[in-house]
């Protein structure tokens, strides 16, 4: 068997040796991963990650006065239904809608009584 080309063998070295580095480096990284989204799941729904504002969820279920709690409501029943997956509707649209209703409705939420009691 001819000895294989200088070059040839520098290649398969650096992928001998290099291997068991980034073979390392993606099981470092897939740990990472799995730690990443075993936080996320102890997080409520979509707002874990970022808090949509009060004008991006007005945008989404496109009222023009945050105040008028009915419009809000029907907006939001309206679009739920139409994003229905099972009618070949977005769920994510549909998560969105829902996220925008619960950081709008906080704003009619009545404030906490004082000392944390009901």
């Amino acid at each position: 068997m001819a000895p294989l080309p200088p070059v040839i063998a520098a290649i398969i070295r650096v992928a001998i040796v290099g291997a068991p580095i980034v073979g390392r480096a993606f099981m470092d990284a897939y740990k990472q991963a799995m730690i990443n989204a075993a936080a996320r799941q102890s997080a409520p729904g979509v707002l874990r990650s970022s808090r949509m504002t009060m004008e991006e969820a007005a945008k989404i279920l496109d009222v023009k006065a945050i105040d008028n709690f009915e419009e809000i409501s029907t907006r939001h029943k309206n679009l739920y239904e139409a994003n229905d997956p099972a009618k070949g509707g977005s769920a994510y649209i549909r998560d969105k809608v829902s996220v925008a209703l619960k950081v709008l409705s906080e704003r009619h939420r009545p404030p906490p009584p004082p000392g944390g009691q009901a």
